[in-house]
C-alpha cells in the first residue's frame, strides 16, 4: 500500500484505478492547427480535466504505479496516450450518438490494458477512483456494477475535494 501526497488513506497501485470524464472542450478548440490526431491526455482542456491531470502529474502518479483511463462519450474508457480526433458527443444528448452503457460494460469485462506493464483487466481493480461528473459516474458505476470494485466519488470525497479546489 502506498500513501497518495495529501490524503490520509492508503490505495495500492495495483489495484486502484483512477477515472476522470472528458470534456467538450478539445484541444481544436484552441488551436486552429493542432493536428487532426493528439493523445487523449493532451486533447482534453476542460478546467477539471486539467486541474486532475496537474495533481496526477505532480504527484508522479503514474511512476508510482497508479493507473488512470478517460471516460469520453465517444469512445469508452480510453488510455491517456490513446490518440483521439476531434468530436462531439455528449452522454447527456443520445443524438450525438454516445458509446452505450452494454460496450461500456463489456470495455470492463473483456478488455484488457496497460501494456506497458502487465495487461490488466478493468473488471479485476478493487477500487475506482472518478472525477466524473453525475451522468459519468453513473455510467462507471453501471459498467462496473458485476465487479468488486468500490466506486470513488473524488469530488465529493473530502481529502480529494481539498487537493482539487487547492490547485
Amino acid at each position: 500500500m502506498e500513501i497518495i501526497p495529501g490524503p490520509e488513506i492508503s490505495y495500492d497501485p495495483k489495484t486502484t484505478l483512477f477515472i476522470v470524464s472528458c470534456t467538450k472542450s478539445k484541444i481544436w478548440n484552441e488551436d486552429k492547427n493542432a493536428p487532426p490526431y493528439v493523445p487523449a491526455r493532451h486533447a482534453y482542456r476542460g478546467k477539471d480535466f486539467l486541474r486532475f491531470l496537474r495533481w496526477f502529474e505532480e504527484n508522479q502518479m503514474e511512476s508510482r504505479g497508479f493507473k488512470w483511463l478517460i471516460l469520453s462519450a465517444k469512445y469508452g474508457y480510453i488510455e491517456p496516450w490513446h490518440p483521439i480526433g476531434k468530436y462531439d458527443v455528449c452522454f447527456d444528448d443520445e443524438n450525438s450518438g454516445p458509446i452505450s452503457d452494454q460496450t461500456l460494460y463489456s470495455q470492463v469485462m473483456k478488455q484488457r490494458r496497460f501494456e506497458d506493464t502487465v495487461y490488466l483487466y478493468l473488471k479485476n481493480f478493487n477500487k475506482v477512483v472518478c472525477f466524473c461528473g453525475k451522468t459519468y459516474l453513473q455510467k462507471v458505476r453501471r459498467s462496473f456494477r458485476d465487479t468488486n470494485a468500490e466506486i470513488v466519488n473524488g469530488y465529493t470525497h473530502p481529502e480529494f475535494r481539498k487537493i482539487l479546489q487547492n490547485r
